[in-house]
């Protein structure tokens, strides 16, 4: 591990590694998401109140944490932070908890459905350049007013590999694949009875290398992530009923502003703490219906929000906003809560499993 004091300034200042889910809000499995938050599925209608204690709870505490610098999250001086909606580019050893709650319409003309979802995910890097996850979501939901259900999605498992990285070009890229397993959930609030496997590449890009130094815009940065989801039974009969299970295309992307690298790289205007350590961002997360009845069908969300992190925390938050008919015409919120682990435990739990982290 780099001792802090050789760290340049920027790296000082910055986490080191991000979490490491596929495509859509992260505590969402694919045809999870597809039922609930893109559909609006008669199956999922739920409402609660937001848990905010465990955020202040949790980064207070972490304000007393000592600090580490690694280089997980890092393409040169480019830091790729945790977003709430859209996956990374990278591997790495981190912790999320994240919460979401949206009101979209009934399918079925039923009125809106409501769901507020509590998730967590785990992700381990086996070498520096390969990881697997795992994560989950307890939900709960409202069929209709005065009646609740409450259950857990199928739990859903990652596989990732880090095959390039540009320090030049601040640029990364990374394969995966993830399954939801079918069955692993409550039948009650939407859990699948099939599999669903969705091979994903993912990419992150900033714009460092910018010709001209003084230029603004050299502290944008871009992500996204591009999969397809395939369940693993093509229908399923329940008496008189057929339900097809359609293939998706999912095409996520972010643009965001790292306030850091431009105080540190580009110009720095005076901004102090802690708002220095802010990044806002914009998240688009898209799905189009490849097949089985709902050819070409895309829905889609835009995810506006702002990120803040430390050393060894990143706090996010965002707005859901619905962009075309068929998601609906309320706001939605996220949020997440990102730990990062190889920072906290660099000589245990942070450490790949084989192999030399980067960094370190």
């Amino acid at each position: 591990m780099v001792a802090v004091s050789q760290m340049p300034e920027f790296c000082q200042s910055l986490p080191c590694l991000e979490c490491d889910n596929l495509s859509h809000p992260r505590f969402m499995t694919d045809s999870l998401y597809w039922d609930l938050i893109i559909t609006g599925g008669s199956r999922m209608k739920a409402g609660a109140k937001i848990l905010t204690w465990i955020k202040y709870s949790l980064s207070i505490f972490m304000l007393c944490m000592p600090t580490w610098s690694h280089a997980h999250g890092f393409a040169g001086k480019r830091f790729f932070p945790t977003t709430p909606a859209v996956e990374d580019p990278f591997v790495s050893d981190e912790f999320s908890l994240s919460f979401q709650h949206v009101k979209a319409p009934d399918e079925e003309g039923g009125g809106d459905a409501r769901t507020t979802a509590y998730a967590m995910e785990y992700a381990k890097r086996i070498t520096p350049k390969w990881a697997i996850s795992i994560d989950g979501a307890y939900l709960r939901q409202d069929l209709i007013p005065g009646e609740a259900n409450w259950g857990f999605s199928n739990v859903g498992t990652g596989l990732k590999y880090q095959f390039f990285t540009s320090e030049a070009h601040e640029a990364l890229m990374s394969l995966g694949v993830d399954v939801e397993w079918a069955n692993s959930g409550t039948s009650r609030i939407g859990a699948e009875s099939f599999s669903v496997i969705s091979p994903a590449f993912f990419f992150g890009k900033g714009f460092g290398d910018i010709s001209n130094p003084e230029s603004a815009l050299r502290a944008l940065a871009t992500t996204g992530v591009i999969s397809v989801n395939i369940p693993s039974q093509v229908k399923i009969v329940d008496g008189p009923d057929t339900t097809l299970n359609p293939v998706t295309l999912g095409y996520d992307f972010t643009f965001q502003y790292n306030l850091d690298y431009k105080q540190s790289y580009v110009r720095d205007s005076g901004l102090g703490e802690p708002f220095r350590h802010l990044i806002p961002v914009v998240e688009l997360s898209l799905e189009t219906c490849m097949n089985r009845g709902c050819d070409g069908e895309t829905q889609a969300w835009a995810f506006p929000g702002v990120l803040w992190n430390n050393h060894a925390i990143e706090l996010g938050l965002s707005a859901q906003v619905p962009l075309n008919d068929t998601t609906g015409n309320d706001v939605g919120v996220i949020g997440l809560i990102h730990v990062f682990v190889d920072d906290l435990f660099p000589n245990t739990l942070g450490r790949p499993l084989f192999g030399q982290a980067r960094g370190g």
